[in-house]
């Protein structure tokens, strides 16, 4: 098993924190955060057992411009990718801020192969995370 870094194409910071409530600490409010991530590596495939792996932490960070640490509380993928006209669906796993991505078929079942960039990105992965300040 090999992990691959993801590239992040772009983040979308969901509004917030107006969802706190009374003397709720900030540290407790759970902001959400919307990363398009794909394999922009023109030589490397990811298949088997292969992971594609993003730091969804460092990527929201560079976006909130801040200076505030950023934990993932939560990740999942809501967005399947599509490379040359194929569908990928992904599983996933987060240790600490990394979500690790596992390339499926279409019906989310069976271990696919994931293009290298050399094939068309048409629709890249959806990634949805929460996560708090400090």
């Amino acid at each position: 098993m090999a992990a691959r870094t993801a590239t992040v194409q772009a983040v979308n910071l969901v509004r917030g924190p107006d969802d706190a409530y009374g003397n709720e600490a900030a540290g407790y409010t759970v902001h959400s955060a919307e990363l398009s991530i794909w394999n922009n590596t023109s030589s490397t495939v990811i298949g088997g057992t292969d992971t594609l792996d993003c730091d969804l932490a460092t990527a929201i960070q560079n976006a909130r411009r801040d200076g505030k640490t950023v934990s993932i509380r939560s990740a999942a993928v809501v967005g399947a990718a599509n490379v040359a006209g194929t569908s990928y669906a992904a599983t996933s796993s987060l240790s600490t801020n990394t979500i690790s991505l596992t390339p499926k078929t279409n019906d989310w079942s069976t271990n696919a192969t994931l293009p290298a960039n050399t094939s068309e990105t048409k629709r890249y992965y959806r990634i949805v995370a929460g996560y708090t300040v400090a």
